[in-house]
């Protein structure tokens, strides 16, 4: 198991003050020796400390490794063509995985997961003219993970379920990462 809290404050001796709070969780349940399911949840919400209201930029823009089968930036409230973020945001995941290892090659985790979440909430909705509520989105896929030379790479294909008008997908993505 591994979880996380991370409280942010942004702008200090400024009047755009805010407090930003991530919470993070996974959960690893082994089923059979090379087979595991794996719960996780993410995420956040940022607030104005006196008065002022968070800028498109201080937003959650869950989507890409975040949120697989939605494109970063991609989801959210709305206000045109615009994606605006929300004040806060969740993403929860289901992943089946089972290792393969190769004889003379690497080894690979390959999974099949289900991601359900959303970006919601501002503090100007334009006196209602933005639909900031909450509207669930979810996506199905496959992940495939391994090292090249000891860095672990993690490759993707995710499909939404679950839209809404305006919301960007993304069909494929790859991390990689480094280990310190």
């Amino acid at each position: 198991m591994t979880a996380s809290l991370q409280q942010f404050f942004w702008n200090l001796g400024t009047d755009d003050i805010l407090s930003e709070t991530r919470v993070s969780g996974r959960i690893y349940v082994p089923l059979q020796p090379r087979t595991r399911l794996v719960l996780g949840l993410r995420g956040g919400a940022v607030l104005g400390i006196d008065g002022n209201s968070p800028r498109a930029v201080d937003r959650f823009f869950p989507g890409g490794e975040a949120f697989r089968g939605f494109a970063p930036r991609g989801l959210g409230p709305q206000d045109g063509d615009d994606v605006l973020g929300g004040d806060y945001y969740l993403v929860g995941s289901v992943e089946l995985q089972r290792q393969f290892e190769l004889e003379h090659g690497p080894n690979f985790l390959a999974g099949i997961f289900a991601d359900v979440g959303t970006s919601w909430g501002l503090d100007d909705d334009r006196d209602g003219l933005i639909d900031d509520g909450w509207h669930r989105r979810s996506s199905l896929g496959v992940s495939l993970t391994f090292d090249v030379a000891d860095i672990p790479v993690s490759l993707y294909v995710a499909h939404p379920i679950e839209r809404e008008a305006g919301d960007e997908s993304q069909t494929f993505g790859l991390s990689v990462s480094a280990r310190f």
